[in-house]
């Protein structure tokens, strides 16, 4: 048989590969169509540090970063990116506390004296365009800390500032902590004279953290008792409480933002620190040992407990569940933001998981969104954080993200990623 004839009729009998249809190809690597994903537009170094607060103006045309507390020396730049007028430079002296006014202005609070002759001095400034956006004070009001707490929010009117503060009731006895009595005000933006005590928490509840809505007249605070983590909604003009929402569970005790709201108020997304356990196999031969309840490793009773946040998008009226997110147990950490229209929530997550050579514990950090209609994970971005005070933000006309990462240290410039997120809605 001659060669010829041979290459033919192999060639007759080979099966003919026909190449995948783009979803197949995609299916076979286990991702989305390009359409079907986030799309990265751009990325821009912006010098941004952390504690970085974004401002939206202008119906999502503009974009301030107001930079908490590094003052107003940093010099300004503007650029226009995916269609945003990005300012940088504006910055707090100490704290920012709100927007008043058409968001033309910002309510900020310096730190003045020391010791018993502390208090804080609050600075309201303005917005002007030009060659230099930066505000001149408006006016200031002094008041005593000490007694009235920190000032950490205020209306948009700028007539009400609320303050936040704690006194111990009972010192520290060996092996414990201080107890102490949590309690938040309501103080006369123009003279800083105390108006009402808008909420205490003493007793046997142990305070988490708090959020007021957009417009101030409510006050969420996640509280901890020994059997579940409660849920607060306070009405910030009368001080009483409107409703309750008990998260039964070990509670734990976690740190980071716990709250994230929609810009009307009606939706808010809280994540919730409980304990997961799970059943933990003796080894062969062996027996579970004490462990370390309450934390990583093997508990009482052959459980192994892991602090994981459950995050639950609730209807702020009710208090009740619009969904719970999935991914629980994965060590959900803090919540970055919401979008206006309340369908994108994005927050961090950080897996921990136990070496089985080391014995040692690792931990794999990721940002993931959420779409809170089905309540599943759309995209996550596995990276290693140098900083925990990254921000996220979406705009308020269109699906687009907005994801910052500080610099290493003060000398690596900051940088800001535009992330087109329609393609996940589809």
């Amino acid at each position: 048989m001659s060669a010829s004839l041979l290459t033919a009729l192999l060639l007759t009998a080979a099966p003919v590969r026909v190449p995948p249809k783009p979803a197949e190809a995609a299916a076979e690597f286990n991702r989305p169509q390009r359409d079907q994903r986030a799309k990265l537009v751009e990325i821009v170094e912006m010098g941004i540090g952390n504690n970085t607060i974004p401002i939206w103006q202008d119906g999502g045309k503009r974009l301030l970063l107001v930079s908490e507390g590094r003052g107003s020396s940093a010099p300004r730049k503007t650029v226009t990116v995916a269609g945003v007028e990005l300012v940088n430079g504006f910055g707090t002296s100490y704290s920012f506390l709100g927007l008043t006014g058409k968001v033309e202005q910002w309510v900020e609070y310096v730190a003045k004296g020391a010791g018993i002759n502390a208090y804080h001095r609050l600075v309201t400034r303005e917005f002007r365009g030009g060659a230099d956006p930066f505000a001149k004070t408006l006016e200031t009001t002094d008041f005593d800390h000490a007694a009235d707490g920190y000032p950490v929010a205020v209306t948009p009117d700028g007539k009400t500032v609320f303050t936040f503060g704690f006194k111990v009731v009972e010192p520290a006895a060996p092996g414990k902590d201080d107890k102490r009595a949590f309690f938040f005000r309501a103080l006369d933006g123009g003279s800083g004279e105390p108006q009402r005590t808008v909420a205490k928490i003493d007793g046997d509840e142990e305070y988490l953290s708090f959020a007021f809505a957009p417009s101030r007249d409510r006050l969420y605070v996640l509280l901890r008792t020994q059997n579940a983590v409660v849920m607060r909604a306070v009405a910030t003009a009368t001080g009483k409480a409107i409703w309750d929402r008990n998260f039964d569970g070990f509670p734990g005790r976690s740190a980071g933002q716990r709250f994230a709201l929609t810009d009307n108020g009606d939706t808010l997304a809280v994540a919730v620190p409980l304990y997961t356990e799970l059943p933990v196999q003796p080894p062969p031969g062996g027996r579970v040992g004490p462990g370390f309840p309450g934390g990583w490793g093997p508990g009482g009773g052959g459980v192994s407990r892991s602090l994981a946040a459950r995050v639950h998008i609730l209807d702020t009226a009710t208090g009740k569940d619009r969904v719970e997110l999935a991914g629980q147990g994965t060590g959900i950490n803090q919540l970055y933001a919401i979008s206006p229209d309340g369908r994108l929530v994005a927050g961090m997550v950080r897996n921990k998981h136990l070496n089985g050579s080391s014995g040692r514990i690792g931990e794999v950090v990721s940002l993931a969104v959420w779409d809170t209609k089905s309540g599943k994970v759309l995209k996550t971005w596995d990276h290693t954080f140098q900083s925990w005070d990254l921000f996220v933000t979406f705009a308020p006309n269109r699906p687009l993200m907005v994801l910052s990462q500080p610099g290493a240290d003060e000398k690596q410039s900051g940088t800001l990623g535009f992330w087109d997120l329609s393609g996940l809605l589809k």
